[in-house]
């Protein structure tokens, strides 16, 4: 079994508290072996990568296209697209995770997921995915990121 949780005040506490307390009793009477380390969450360079290249190129393209919010998202008006609503656009497109019925192991849906507690692998791997629909779909190369490409991005959506 392998949890992610947080150590405060010395103790362990879970992030899946349900996931981990029922899993439990199948260690009872058994030695097992912890292992803790660090979780790296995405990166500064990474966030702003994703915010000022990915999220801005595909608005402009999805806007060049003739797109509005409410070809994105349900239940909004027509207005103009943000990078917000981008930015959940593509949370809910290429970062899912499926919901599982614990007793019978049943998968009852799916949902989005934060981005922002991904770990840097799992980011580079979103951002990947994102890439590859850019250019199928919307005809755009998004570029690699390079510390060139930060600044021309935050200068870009800066003079607008």
């Amino acid at each position: 079994m392998k949890f992610t949780a947080k150590i405060k005040n010395g103790k362990i506490l879970p992030i899946e508290r349900v996931l981990y307390w029922d899993s439990m009793p199948e260690f009872e009477g058994r030695d097992v072996e912890i292992t803790i380390e660090r979780i790296n969450n995405r990166s500064n360079p990474q966030n702003r990568y994703y915010w000022g290249v990915v999220v801005y190129m595909v608005r402009e393209r999805l806007e060049e296209l003739g797109y509005t919010r409410s070809d994105l998202l349900e239940d909004t008006m027509g207005a103009k697209l943000t990078r917000n609503d981008v930015h959940e656009f593509l949370k809910d497109s290429f970062n899912r995770s499926d919901i599982i019925n614990t007793e019978t192991g049943e998968v009852l849906g799916s949902t989005s997921r934060t981005t922002s507690k991904l770990k840097t692998k799992e980011f580079c791997e979103y951002l990947d995915h994102i890439k590859r629909w850019a250019i199928e779909d919307l005809d755009i190369n998004i570029p690699d990121p390079t510390p060139f490409n930060y600044t021309t991005a935050v200068l870009v959506e800066n003079s607008k």
